[in-house]
This record gives structure tokens, sequence and C-alpha cells, in this order.
């Protein structure tokens, strides 16, 4: 037998060994208390319980269970499982109920998953069954730190709760942070806010409900305030779940007991208790468990219904207003349909951002199917740089709502460059033609020097933006409208633009560090002058930030500040040039807090974004339009 065989064998010894251990020393040291029962004291507390009793305790019961399935429904929306939320709780129950009747919880929770939706497949299965641990603990944590600072500290102090709390609390801010950690290969998605919120609320109804089917079934005699008791309650129970017991017989029973006779004012009999004890185990282990083992055992395998809806194929794109769109092609979006409207979908860590508007003007529907979809997948939803006509929609919605920034917008036809107000924008032309820059779309062969150029302005100006902004890879610039400045033959800048027959939209702006002055205005006038040519209605220079409400002197320094930090103030003079017509933009969410979670989600993506996905080397095709210098990317090179 191999050394790795050896400490596999030891580690799963250790594992049956150790609940069985918490069972004989429980046990040890709750006998002395046992040995002294009088059997007919027992006897007549067992007969003393009511029906109503039974009645209360049973449906306690059911309350707290289906609280604990809706961990199940978390986990599925978590990792995208197209799971029906019925079946998810009846296997969450099922699980749940054999596994904390049974012991060894996550892998009799693992298996019973598995048993009742086969499709998850083994490894799914036991995911669940960990995200469902796992988020049940920070959830009870939680729970038991609130209760017992309300109820009053049993047994620890008000610090080691309040330090619970702010354990929890760090969590919250990691999952908001660093909602992704990668570490050798390996990659995990933290829950989201949403998912950890509930988790909270469902573990905290859990263990109210639970701890009410004990109490209900105390003898009248013995007077206990419900909110000492629950606090008592909850922390036997979270040491019985840790222990891994059957039921957490044992220290379930050690500590309740300890606690309840030891500190709370009036103490009850102890037969009372151990009788109430024995009736709470029949309603909340050994029932749940008999009907879930009869539900795991006959359960007919049919097959499960599918709900899954296809996603649109990113050709959609042509059918929506903005050109801009197409940024979901590198930032992980997809098109979807949200009351049968068609639109850019971009799910964040805690939110599911819809990128700028519908295909149509949005109904009253569209907003509430769009919160429904983020929901089902634990996020907050939101809409992102959309017009004045959906924001206005959003606020009858009830949405609330931000002005978010300003985007620049020029109309070709009538794009000219005289008058005063594109004075500035001549000199930096005049500049650029004296100093020998030339400009023509991207030919073949250009790709490897455009990413130079993208290396050499991220050494000087830092890491690229991404989320929202474009990042320079292969496969994503080939399907853009590429202008490429050259002096002496030479790449010195280049431009992107996201293009539709309806809009083009500027995207990445890259220059070296020899490109003369002026080079990139004409990069931008170049495209203008080709739009116009062929008669696209708008270019879009795309966003700057705005200040949502100017008479407020917290708005104002909040979007100067974050002007600066972004370096949005210089992109605004560039756009400015060209004397464009500024057209606000919005954000919107259900409500200010999903609004604030989902942009604070959406700032550190674009600020910090994810490592780019290595590519296969994609190249330019020559594709002539008018001659020989009008080479563009092909829509099939990527």
């Amino acid at each position: 037998m191999s050394a790795f065989e050896r400490k596999t064998g030891l580690k799963a010894w250790a594992s049956r060994l150790v609940p069985l251990a918490w069972l004989a020393g429980s046990f040890a040291l709750l006998w002395p208390v046992l040995s002294r029962q009088d059997p007919a004291e027992i006897a007549a507390y067992w007969t003393s319980i009511e029906p109503a009793q039974w009645g209360l305790a049973a449906l306690a019961t059911v309350i707290s269970l289906g609280a604990v399935s809706q961990y199940d429904v978390i986990g599925h929306r978590h990792f995208g499982n197209k799971i029906s939320a019925l079946r998810g709780r009846a296997a969450g129950v099922a699980a749940v109920a054999l596994g904390q009747t049974l012991g060894a919880g996550p892998v009799v929770g693992g298996l019973v998953r598995w048993r009742l939706i086969p499709e998850l497949g083994a490894a799914m299965a036991a995911r669940i069954t960990l995200f469902t641990t796992l988020t049940f603990v920070i959830g009870m944590a939680a729970s038991i730190a609130a209760i017992a600072l309300i109820g009053g500290p049993v047994g620890v102090t008000a610090w080691a709760a309040i330090a619970t709390l702010l354990i929890v609390t760090a969590t919250f801010i990691a999952a908001t942070l660093w909602p992704c950690w990668r570490f050798r290969g390996f990659r995990l998605e933290m829950p989201s806010l949403r998912a950890l919120g509930a988790a909270i609320l469902w573990a905290y109804v859990d263990i109210a409900y639970a701890g009410l089917a004990l109490y209900v079934l105390l003898p009248a005699e013995l007077t206990v305030a419900f909110w000492p008791f629950l606090t008592a309650f909850a922390l036997a129970l979270a040491v019985g779940v840790l222990s891994g017991t059957p039921a957490g017989a044992g220290p379930f029973d050690l500590t309740l007991l300890s606690m309840v006779g030891l500190t709370l004012p009036n103490a009850p009999e102890t037969a009372g208790l151990l009788v109430a004890l024995g009736a709470f185990r029949l309603v909340y282990y050994v029932a749940p468990a008999l009907l879930a083992f009869a539900y795991v055992a006959f359960l007919p395998r049919t097959a499960p219904p599918v709900l899954s809806e296809a996603p649109a194929d990113t050709s959609a794109l042509e059918e929506l207003p903005r050109a801009e769109a197409a940024v979901i092609r590198q930032n992980g979006g997809h098109m979807a349909y949200v009351a049968g409207h068609l639109m850019a979908t971009w799910p964040t860590a805690q939110a599911l951002v819809g990128l700028f508007d519908p295909s149509e003007p949005p109904r009253p529907a569209f907003f509430k199917d769009l919160a429904r979809q983020a929901r089902q997948q634990n996020r907050f939803a939101l809409i992102y740089k959309c017009s004045a006509r959906t924001a206005l929609r959003a606020k009858a919605a009830r949405w609330s709502v931000l002005h978010l920034a300003d985007e620049a917008m020029l109309r070709p036809a009538s794009f000219d460059l005289q008058g005063p107000a594109r004075a500035g924008l001549r000199r930096k032309l005049r500049k650029a033609d004296k100093a020998g820059v030339t400009v023509a779309q991207a030919a073949r062969g250009d790709m490897a020097a455009l990413a130079q150029l993208d290396r050499e302005w991220q050494s000087r100006n830092g890491s690229a933006r991404g989320g929202t902004m474009g990042r320079f890879c292969r496969t994503y610039v080939a399907r853009q409208r590429v202008y490429v400045a050259r002096v002496a033959d030479v790449p010195v800048a280049f431009v992107t633009f996201h293009t539709s027959a309806l809009e083009w939209t500027l995207d990445l702006m890259r220059d070296g560090a020899n490109a003369p002055d002026g080079t990139m205005y004409t990069l931008v006038a170049t495209a203008l002058a080709d739009a116009r040519a062929e008669e696209i209605p708008q270019v879009c220079l795309s966003a700057a930030p705005a200040c949502p409400d100017p008479s407020s002197a917290t708005w104002r320094g909040l979007s100067f500040t974050m002007a600066r930090y972004t370096r949005a103030t210089g992109l605004r003079q560039f756009k400015s040039a060209f004397a464009p017509t500024w057209v606000a933009r919005y954000i919107a969410a259900p409500n200010p807090v999903a609004l604030a979670v989902g942009l604070a989600d959406i700032a550190r993506d674009v600020l910090r974004p994810p490592p780019l996905t290595a590519r296969a080397p994609v190249e330019f095709e020559n594709i002539h339009v008018n001659d020989e210098n009008n080479e563009v990317a092909s829509q099939s090179a990527a």
C-alpha cells in the first residue's frame, strides 16, 4: 500500500471516528443527568404533549425545511443550471432531511441530489452540496450572532457576536472587491451579494422556526422566554451541525441542556426538556427523513423538463439601435430576449446588465422580466447607458434612474470642418498633415504593429480599461472598422469602431510615443468622411462621465474625482474639438441599493478587468472597397 493510500485511508477513518467520538463524549457527560431521571416522570411529560403542540411543531418544521430548500435554488442559479425551482427545492429538502438525520450530511446530500436530478452529474451534485453547505454556514453564523445580540448573549459574549458579524461583513466585502479567485488554474467564483443576503435571510428563518418547533413542545410548566431560548437553541444547533453526528445527537443535547439549565432564568426541569427534545427529533428529523427516503426510493425516473431558452446569436446585434453593443463579443455578454425585446446583456458578479437600449421601445413588462432574469442568476437587474426614452419608461416602472454620462454624437451627412466651433480641430489636422500623417483602413499584415502600439500605449498610460470598454484582442479588433495612421509608412496610431447600418461607435484609441500632434484627430476625421460616403446616419465618439446633479456639492465632488481618476477630462476635450451634440445617457435599476451595487460592480470590471483569454493569431483580410487603401477587417476573420 502506498503512502498516499495509507494517508487517504487514515483520513477516511478519522472522518468517521470524529462524529462517533463527539457522540460518545457527549453522552458520557450527559449520563449522570440521564441516569437520575424517573421513568414515570418522563412518561407523564410525554403524555402531556397536546395534539395542538404536535401540529404547531410540524408546521414550524415545514417552514424551516422550506427555508433550507432555498439554498439549492440559490446554488443552481449560481452555477447557471437550468433546473426548475420546484425540482431544486424538492431535492434540497430530501438531501437535508436525510443528511441531517443520518449524519455525513455532505456525502448523503450529494448522493441524494444526484439521484433526484441525474442530469446534474456527480460532480455538479457535489458542487451544489458544497455550495449549499458553505452558504448555510455563513448564513447560520450571521443569524446566530444577530439572534444572540437581540435576545441577550447566552454563554457567549456580545463581543463574540459582534466579531462574527464583522467576519461576515468582510465576506461581503471580499465578494464585492474580488468576486473571482484564481490560483494555479483553479477558478472560484464567490457567491453574489444577493446570494449571500438570501443565505442569511433563509438561515434566520430556518433557525427561528426550528427553534419554534422545539419551543412549542416544551411543557406548559417550563416558563422560558422565547428569545433567550432561541439563542441557546441556535448555538446548540451550530454545535450539533459541526459535530456531524446523526441529528446532532449528543453535542446538541449537551449544549442545550447546559445553557438552558445554567444560564436562563426560570430554568426548566431537565425531564421536561428531555421529553421535548425527543418529541422534537421525531417531528424535525425522523418524520422528514422517512418521507424523504420514500421520495428518493420510489421517485420514477422521467425525462426532466427543458427550461433552457436558446440565446440569440451575436449576428442579431444588427437589430439593436446601438453599435456599441458589440462589446459583448469581449466582456462575456450575450444576446437575450427580455419580454420579447432583443437586448445585449452582460452578467457581472453582482448584476445582470442590460447594455444601452433594447431593439424596440421597452414596454412595462420589459422591466419586470429583466428583474426576473437577474433574480434567477442571483444578480440585481441594471440598465446601463440607456437613452432618455428608456430612462423615462424605467421611471414609470418605479425604477431608480441616474444621469450617468453624456455621449458625443455626430451626423456625418452634416459634419463640416468650417466654423469657429471646430477651429481647434482644423489646427490639429493641419499639424498632422505637415508631419506627414496618412490614414487608411487596416491592411493584412498590420495586426502585429497594432499589438505593439497597444503595448506601448499601456506602458505609458497603465493597463487598459475593460468591461464596457474594448481592449486590444486580435479576434475582437478583426471584426471592427480599424483605421491606422502612418508616418513614412510606419504605423504610429490606430482607432477602432463598432459598426452597424445605423451607427458607428468609437472604441479603441491607441497611439505610439512618436505619433505627431493631431494624429488621433486625423484618424477620427477620416472615419467621419468614410461614414458620410457610406451614408451612415450617425457616428458616436463614445461617452464622457457626467455629473448627475450639478447643484449638489457632493455629486460635483464625486464626479470631479471620478473624471480625474479615469482620465476622462482629456477625452472629453478631445471629443469636444469635433463640436458634437452631447446626448444624456442614464443608468437604471429596480431600487437604489441595486443601482449602487451594480454601478460599483461595473466600475470594478472597467477599472480592474479580468485577464483576456489567449486567442489564436488572427489577421486582417484584404477586402477592397473602393481602392487598395480601403482595406477592412473581414467579418469571418474572427
